[in-house]
């Protein structure tokens, strides 16, 4: 079987202190999985690999995609690049995206003079 690359499907969400990547990657270990930044993008990469390579030739269909995939998306400049944690649990992997302090909305006091 032929190695295959395979679109990384991603969920973002924002509110006002932080953005969320949810990123679907199935059947792969957190040892496949990488997370980086660089100056103002982020790159979530992995690998499917298909675990029977010495039986494929037993299998009749074989429909799940495995090989590399690779995302990158583009940083906002109010996200904190340098304190983003991710977490993988049941072939999801979840990134999240502080936001800096001063982007963060808030309120302006009124001086009565």
């Amino acid at each position: 079987m032929d190695s295959l690359n395979w679109h990384m499907q991603v969920d973002i969400h924002e509110d006002e202190n932080q953005i969320v990547i949810y990123a679907n990657v199935p059947c792969m270990g957190q040892k496949n999985i990488k997370v980086n930044v660089d100056y103002c993008q982020l790159t979530i990469s992995g690998e499917h690999k298909f675990d029977d390579e010495k039986n494929k030739e037993n299998y009749n269909r074989i429909e799940r995609a495995f090989g590399k995939s690779s995302r990158s998306l583009s940083l906002p400049n109010t996200t904190d690049a340098r304190n983003i944690p991710a977490s993988y649990t049941d072939g999801l992997l979840e990134v999240i995206l502080p936001k800096l302090e001063k982007a963060k909305p808030h309120s302006i006091q009124i001086k009565v003079n």
